[in-house]
């Protein structure tokens, strides 16, 4: 059992809010984020969507318009899918780990979205919608981090019965120890 706050805190966000697109330019330029590192999976597409939602690439849009960079990260096998994700929204990409499966929370993406987009980790946030992987690994990486809920809710069965099951116990803990941000509607 975790009862040290400073285990607990590897796991809590900087912010919270309810949806990525709450997260506004204003927002992000007002704390001195410049950079991004945006989670692909359940955060920019959900699970299964073959198309970005409209409202998300109006959101990139505006958050690149405001001269904020952008990269997005992800673990997931479906290269290809990050690929074209990639390309739609005009913005990079970092494949995370080896053979991009359990890459997060392992440092060494951050580290390359870092190279990405030529920021510094003071001015650089990750964006993702899970604690075991986007946030746990953005905070390891002394990134700020920002967590939203997931788009659609589908995750795919590995995340369901690890990623979800464990999160929800560690989300009630830092709940429990005040640790986790009021959500943020904008």
């Amino acid at each position: 059992m975790i009862k040290n706050v400073f285990a607990w805190s590897v796991f809590a966000p900087t912010y919270q809010f309810k949806s990525i697109t709450n997260v506004t330019p204003m927002f992000l330029l007002k704390n001195g984020i410049m950079a991004l590192i945006v989670d692909k999976d359940e955060t920019l597409m959900g699970t299964g969507e073959n198309l970005i939602r409209p409202e998300i690439a109006n959101w990139v849009k505006g958050i690149r318009n405001a001269g904020i960079k952008v990269v997005i990260s992800s673990n997931s096998a479906r290269v290809g899918a990050v690929k074209k994700c990639s390309k739609e929204l005009g913005v990079e990409y970092v494949l995370c780990g080896p053979a991009y499966i359990w890459g997060k929370p392992w440092i060494s993406g951050f580290t390359k979205a870092l190279k990405i987009l030529g920021s510094t980790p003071c001015e650089t946030a990750v964006i993702g919608d899970q604690l075991m992987t986007d946030i746990w690994g953005g905070n390891c990486a002394k990134l700020r981090t920002i967590l939203v809920q997931p788009l659609s809710g589908k995750d795919r069965i590995i995340t369901k019965l690890t990623g979800r099951l464990i999160e929800r116990w560690i989300l009630r803990g830092l709940s429990k120890r005040m640790l986790l941000p009021c959500c943020l509607q904008e």
